[in-house]
């Protein structure tokens, strides 16, 4: 929970994507010093609009500077073009500089932050997108609760015998769906996954959800590695 040293005059609760649909700019408010962004955006294309109105929102708030850790003289643009080239890339690490003296908090008010706050944080991204590693990968069974509380999900090959799976990856599902048959019994069509279609702000197949799911566990092993080891400033 966020604790500023004043009360704000007014609480307000939006639907998120007004400016900010990433949260990003909520947790930069709290000078982080770590922060991990899972970016579900609907971005085929690996633009990362979304994600770098996020950073805009937060330089004009005078909130935080972004750079490339590697080399800090690096224009930032550079190191989002790398990720958007580098389909095998498994994360986006961004550094963060809390470089301003004083910042527009949420209410509008000037704020100007303690002196012994950190002024570094680092920002690690992982977004929603299919490595080449997962391309005709056989689809895979649907997760249990067992799968969940199990530290690592298990990799059965025992598939829903009411289904034909044969033949289908992970990669050809398409998203106009009400249930796992339409991935079998249809051409299943449609943008593929993991994007889809707007119907995945409506609805999800059972199949679908379990790729979803399982994707995210693979993707983001590496970003949470790097976040838990990443020192603190």
């Amino acid at each position: 929970v966020y604790k500023g040293r004043f009360p704000p005059p007014v609480l307000y609760i939006t639907d998120g994507g007004v400016q900010d649909c990433t949260a990003l700019v909520q947790l930069l408010w709290r000078r982080c010093q770590r922060i991990l962004l899972v970016l579900a955006a609907a971005d085929g294309e690996d633009d990362l609009a979304v994600f770098k109105e996020g950073m805009r929102v937060a330089n004009e708030l005078n909130l935080a500077s972004f750079f490339d850790p590697r080399d800090a003289r690096n224009d930032i643009k550079l190191l989002l073009k790398e990720f958007k080239d580098n389909k095998d890339q498994p994360y986006l690490h961004i550094g963060i500089n809390y470089c301003w003296e004083a910042y527009e908090t949420p209410g509008g008010a000037c704020e100007t932050p303690p002196a012994e706050e950190s002024l570094f944080g680092d920002l690690f991204v992982v977004k929603n997108r299919l490595p080449p590693t997962h391309k005709n990968q056989p689809v895979r069974p649907l997760l249990t609760e067992e799968d969940i509380c199990e530290t690592m999900p298990k990799r059965s090959t025992n598939m829903d015998d009411d289904w034909d799976w044969e033949d289908i990856t992970t990669d050809r599902l398409g998203p106009f769906g009400c249930c796992d048959c339409c991935h079998t019994k249809t051409c299943d069509c449609g943008p593929t996954f993991p994007h889809g279609a707007f119907t995945g702000y409506l609805y999800l197949t059972p199949q679908w959800f379990n790729s979803l799911a399982r994707l995210g566990f693979d993707v983001s092993a590496k970003a949470v590695e790097a976040l838990t080891q990443a020192k603190l400033e």
